[in-house]
C-alpha cells in the first residue's frame, strides 16, 4: 500500500513538472485520457477491461472510483504545473464537483485537491475587464467554496483534511474577493 501511494505521488509530481515545462503539449495530450477517466462507468469498465486494467480484489464500483480518482489527480497535477493549462482543464470542474459524492473517500479527497488548483485561475478570471468573464469567475469561485465547505463535513477524516487544505488555498488565493462575497457563499453552511 505504501509503495503504491509513493509511486502515485511521484507520478503526479512528474506530471506537474512536465506541465511546468511543456504546458500546452502535455495538456492537449492528457485531455482525452482525463475525459475517459472522469466519465468511466461500471458498464464501460466491464465492457472494455482486461485483467490488467483493474484490481481483481476490489469490487467493480471501487475500481471505477479509483479510475475517477486518478483522473482527478491528473487534472490537479496538470493545473498545479501551469496556470495557462487551467483554461483547457476548467471543463472538468463539474465532474470534479460530482466526485465529492463518490462512495470512495480517496476519490472525494482527490477531487478536493484538484478543485483547489483552480483558485488562482478563477481569481485571474475575476480580475479581467470583461464584466461577463469576471462574473462567471466570481460565480465559479463561490460554487467551488460552497462545494469545499460541504466536503469539510464529510464523514471521512481524509476527505475533511483535503477539503480544509483546499479551502486554505482558496482563502489564501482569493482573500480580497472572499471578503466581499463571504456572506452569500458561507452563510448557508454556518447556519
Amino acid at each position: 500500500e505504501g509503495n503504491i501511494q509513493t509511486r502515485r505521488r511521484r507520478t503526479f509530481k512528474l506530471l506537474d513538472n512536465l506541465c511546468s515545462v511543456f504546458s500546452d503539449e502535455v495538456v492537449q495530450t492528457a485531455i482525452p485520457i482525463i475525459q475517459a477517466k472522469l466519465t468511466i462507468t461500471n458498464e464501460s469498465l466491464t465492457a472494455t477491461a482486461i485483467d490488467s486494467q483493474y484490481n481483481q480484489e476490489l469490487s467493480l464500483e471501487e475500481n471505477v472510483s479509483l479510475i475517477k480518482e486518478s483522473g482527478a489527480m491528473i487534472v490537479g497535477a496538470l493545473a498545479c504545473g501551469s496556470i495557462a493549462a487551467l483554461a483547457s482543464l476548467v471543463q472538468f470542474m463539474p465532474q470534479l464537483q460530482t466526485f465529492l459524492h463518490d462512495p470512495l473517500p480517496e476519490t472525494r479527497a482527490a477531487s478536493c485537491w484538484a478543485m483547489a488548483s483552480y483558485v488562482d485561475w478563477l481569481v485571474e478570471e475575476m480580475k479581467k475587464e470583461d464584466d461577463a468573464t469576471a462574473q462567471i469567475g466570481c460565480e465559479n469561485l463561490r460554487h467551488l467554496i460552497t462545494c469545499l465547505l460541504g466536503a469539510m463535513s464529510d464523514t471521512n477524516p481524509n476527505v475533511q483534511w483535503a477539503a480544509c487544505t483546499a479551502m486554505e488555498r482558496a482563502v489564501k488565493g482569493a482573500t480580497h474577493i472572499l471578503l466581499g462575497h463571504s456572506g452569500t457563499a458561507l452563510l448557508p453552511h454556518i447556519t
